[in-house]
């Protein structure tokens, strides 16, 4: 990085247009390795006596995401019909995870398309540390991509899934916090997003295809929630919604 001398707010202003310019231009002339649409939400407001209900929607949404994503870039079975895919689902806070996660695994409720399984892993900061670091092992290695002669399918958790389970499309669904942003080198088939920071949204695009650079995006490979889960939450009360991490407050609402 080069740096200059700014005498004034103007020759900041002219230093930083010219540097935006540039990079804007590097940046055009690249190839499209994420796509992001809007996952719409219709979901009524949050209610403490009707709270299984909410999440139960929650998920239901989600899992149409993901197989929307999935029928995109699942991974074929090289001797079966069988497909694959491991998405992330980053949601910004422990409790709705748990929330989702318990309506994923023991809910009745959730529908799929009848050939199709999903599989999930709860990954955030509130777990034991020796689970975590279990759960971490595993992602660190089924994740890394890096090799192009490396194959999903001869992991051995996949494998003793896909022959537990014979049904056609199997969904891996990583549901975790911001956990899976910092410090992880994992790379994933697609995302979906809760809102939060732009910063924090950036941070969970380059887990998707991180390890695979000849990738191009001709269809979505990232959805983004229309809103934040804690809109639904607080919107009556009028409070803050974007808040840890955001930057609302009670004075401060853009």
């Amino acid at each position: 990085m080069i740096s200059e001398q700014c005498n004034d707010v103007s020759d900041f202003q002219d230093g930083h247009k010219q540097f935006c310019d540039k990079r804007a231009g590097y940046l055009a002339k690249q190839p499209v390795r994420r796509k992001a649409e809007i996952l719409p939400m219709s979901l009524t407001s949050y209610n403490k006596n009707q709270e299984a209900t909410f999440y139960s929607k929650l998920a239901q949404i989600l899992v149409d995401g993901a197989n929307k994503l999935h029928q995109s870039h699942a991974l074929p079975h090289p001797m079966t019909d069988q497909k694959v895919s491991i998405g992330l689902i980053r949601i910004a806070n422990v409790n709705n995870i748990i929330g989702i996660s318990q309506q994923l695994l023991t809910s009745d409720n959730i529908q799929l398309p009848a050939d199709t399984t999903i599989h999930v892993a709860c990954y955030h900061a509130k777990q034991l540390l020796l689970l975590r670091n279990a759960l971490e092992n595993k992602l660190d290695r089924i994740l890394n991509r890096s090799d192009d002669q490396a194959n999903i399918f001869d992991h051995s958790e996949i494998k003793q899934v896909i022959a537990n389970h014979p049904t056609k499309n199997h969904i891996f669904m990583v549901l975790a916090t911001p956990v899976a942003e910092v410090g992880r080198d994992h790379d994933y088939d697609w995302a979906i997003v809760e809102p939060s920071s732009m910063r924090s949204v950036i941070q969970l695009a380059g887990r998707v295809w991180r390890h695979r650079p000849d990738k191009v995006a001709k269809q979505t490979n990232i959805l983004l929630l229309q809103y934040n889960i804690r809109y639904f939450k607080r919107r009556h009360a009028k409070a803050p919604i974007f808040t840890r991490p955001g930057f609302e407050t009670t004075l401060f609402k853009p």
